[in-house]
């Protein structure tokens, strides 16, 4: 056994040496050379792990990759970057060049640094928004989005009084409690707001108009206004009976439907309320009663003047007008010339002329007097 255990060693050596021997008429190994050297190249951005894109590929910064000597890769700088609050815009390559996107060979080991502008956003508002602020000098409405550059400044100032309609703001502080103008840091993303001290105008009617009403216990004659501070509580009060002149008004109720007449109000914005008042009594006329004293007073002096005058007119009647007839041929002038019959006041019996009308005794209207008849010529008769 251990003679052919010896045999079969001395086989397996044999057969393994002739693998070294070189084989007869077989032709010699071809050398092939030195082989390339592989290239190392880094990149990486400013700031720090903005990536870059290698032969299209998006690519985390730093990164650092070898590769084979003579190949060509291209390099793209994406431009901007923005998370939302920051972003960042492609200036130049640290060997100068300001192409975003370059092309390089693997000759040799290379670093390649692309280098970013850094810029913040900021936003500037007001409370209540809405209102002005002025921002680098430029007036404009709140809010206001600006991108500013890291390491630079940007001024603020707020208006000390704005007026809205119904409203008005008077101006409390800045959220970073910088003074009412001043420059704030950009050095990262922030929010700048100015508080202010807001007052509603609340306007208290009467229906109608010119009633009295108490605004927190000052009373005043309608329209009544109030500036107040925005969330305080004030007291409105309608008095319920009240006299204009002659006239008495009663409250009614406010036009909100509520009906007493103290309520409590929130100052919460511009608001009108109106109290309504009914006419408890009917005014008086004194002016109809003054003037119809005065048309009496007229009438009881013109009413005798006018009877006066009517008697005196009917008086001063001029007297009958006497038509004398020529006497008949013959007849004597002298003779037919009637005689004047004497008269007597059958009221007071005093002489009165022929021509007059009154008694100038008494005042007694005398009959009126007519000439007697003239005697009748006596006939004649032919011879």
């Amino acid at each position: 056994m251990t003679g052919g255990r010896i045999r079969w060693a001395a086989l397996v050596a044999a057969v393994s040496l002739l693998g070294f021997l070189p084989t007869a008429g077989s032709a010699a190994a071809v050398d092939p050379g030195p082989r390339p050297m592989d290239v190392a190249i880094s990149f990486d951005t400013l700031p720090s792990g903005l990536g870059l894109e290698l032969d299209g590929v998006r690519t985390p910064t730093p990164y650092s990759f070898v590769c084979g000597q003579g190949t060509g890769h291209t390099l793209t700088a994406t431009s901007p970057l923005s998370d939302g609050r920051t972003r960042y815009s492609f200036r130049n390559w640290t060997d100068g060049l300001t192409s975003p996107s370059r092309t390089f060979v693997c000759d040799a080991a290379q670093n390649f640094t692309a280098v970013y502008g850094t810029e913040h956003a900021i936003e500037v508002d007001t409370h209540p928004s809405g209102l002005d602020v002025v921002v680098d000098g430029t007036i404009s409405t709140s809010p206001v989005y600006l991108w500013c550059t890291a390491g630079t400044t940007v001024d603020l100032l707020a208006f000390g009084f704005a007026n809205g309609t119904g409203a008005r703001y008077f101006f409390g502080n800045w959220s970073d409690r910088g003074a009412q103008g001043h420059a704030i840091p950009c050095d990262g993303p922030a929010t700048y707001i100015a508080f202010y001290r807001t007052q509603y105008l609340i306007s208290v009617f009467t229906q109608p108009e010119g009633l009295e009403v108490s605004i927190d216990g000052e009373t005043l004659r309608s329209p009544a206004l109030l500036w107040c501070d925005e969330f305080t509580t004030h007291a409105l009060n309608a008095a319920t009976d009240q006299t204009v002149g002659t006239t008495q008004f009663r409250f009614v109720r406010w036009d909100d439907g509520e009906s007493a007449s103290t309520r409590t109000v929130q100052c919460g914005g511009s608001m009108n309320y109106t109290a309504t008042f009914a006419i408890v009594t009917a005014p008086t006329p004194a002016v109809g009663v003054a003037w119809t004293f005065v048309l009496l007073l007229l009438l009881a002096i013109l009413i005798p003047v006018i009877v006066a005058g009517i008697a005196l007119a009917s008086r001063r009647s001029p007297p009958p007008v006497q038509i004398l007839v020529s006497p008949p041929h013959g007849v004597s002038t002298t003779a037919a010339r009637p005689s004047v019959v004497p008269r007597t006041c059958r009221q007071c019996g005093r002489a009165a002329e022929s021509d007059w009308m009154f008694c100038m005794g008494c005042g007694a209207e005398l009959p009126r007097a007519f000439p007697p008849t003239p005697p009748r010529p006596p006939e004649t008769h032919g011879p």
